[in-house]
């Protein structure tokens, strides 16, 4: 695709014109295109991030650092498509909801939430994660994620 500046639809990673590949399921970088081409991970996947967890999203929907997803991976408790570079490192972690139908909840169940606040006369808004509005056991029961998980209480 001509011109410079773009992100990859599935890592996000920034691309040049000679280092991007576009066709239906939209812009990407030739590290994500070749695991697509190897059928390492669905090309629709580029279309939408509702159908997956990113390691980002694993990060500021549960507090799940890097180590702890690794960790769960190699254990056998996570499963994660890990698309790999040419030099054979790990290019990208997906964790797809197909792969984990009773580990990961829909992405809908942990989406964060606008909070409006008054504050010296003005409003103000942000945005809040999911947990704050409800019980996580209760809103994820059924989901093996929570087996794994501890709420903490906010102290002040």
């Amino acid at each position: 695709l001509p011109g410079n500046g773009r992100n990859c639809a599935i890592c996000g990673n920034s691309t040049t014109e000679e280092t991007n590949w576009y066709d239906k399921w939209g812009i990407k970088c030739l590290t994500c295109q070749k695991a697509i081409d190897k059928r390492k991970i669905p090309g629709s996947i580029a279309k939408t991030d509702e159908n997956r967890y990113s390691p980002y999203d694993m990060q500021s929907r549960f507090g799940l650092k890097t180590p702890t997803l690794r960790s769960w991976v190699k254990k056998g408790i996570l499963n994660a498509r890990i698309i790999y570079a040419d030099s054979g490192r790990p290019h990208y972690y997906l964790y797809l909801i197909k792969d984990n139908k009773d580990f990961l909840p829909p992405k809908k169940l942990t989406e964060p939430q606008m909070v409006k606040e008054e504050k010296d006369g003005k409003t103000w808004h942000r945005m809040e994660p999911w947990y704050k509005f409800v019980d996580p056991h209760k809103h994820l029961a059924g989901y093996k994620i929570m087996d794994y998980l501890k709420v903490v209480e906010k102290t002040e």
